[in-house]
């Protein structure tokens, strides 16, 4: 799922986000509340195929951690089929990885991904990329 060309393919902004800002590396957004959101499209993915999820964000005021959400067959989208990722708020790209295949929630069909950026009102972040990694 890549953004890098402007366009939030399979991207949405479900909560606490404005709507998404090209930025010709990726899409922005501005968190409006404490607990944004965003979903993103997953196609029956599965689980034993992907060992981890790679999340490319860059941001400078966002604080607190990147949370990666996850549901399908096994269960729904909940606190207990997520992993949590220190954001770095420096402005610079950052590939953060989620370990996926280690969490004994990660099996079976995939078919729903939320990833939370944040817990900070009004911080800017960009996306360009995630993507399913061994």
């Amino acid at each position: 799922w890549s953004c890098k060309d402007g366009e939030p393919k399979g991207w949405n902004a479900f909560m606490g986000l404005s709507r998404a800002r090209s930025t010709g590396e990726g899409v922005a957004y501005s968190t409006t509340s404490r607990d944004p959101a965003i979903s993103v499209s997953a196609q029956r993915i599965r689980a034993k195929e992907f060992g981890e999820i790679i999340v490319r964000m860059r941001t400078r005021d966002a604080t607190g951690t990147l949370q990666l959400f996850w549901g399908g067959s096994a269960g729904p989208i909940s606190e207990k089929s997520s992993l949590h990722r220190e954001i770095i708020a420096d402005g610079k790209w950052h590939d953060y990885r989620f370990p996926v295949a280690e969490h004994k929630a990660w099996r079976g069909r995939i078919d729903s991904i939320r990833i939370d950026p944040g817990s900070e009102i009004g911080a800017e972040v960009e996306f360009a990329e995630l993507r399913l990694g061994q």
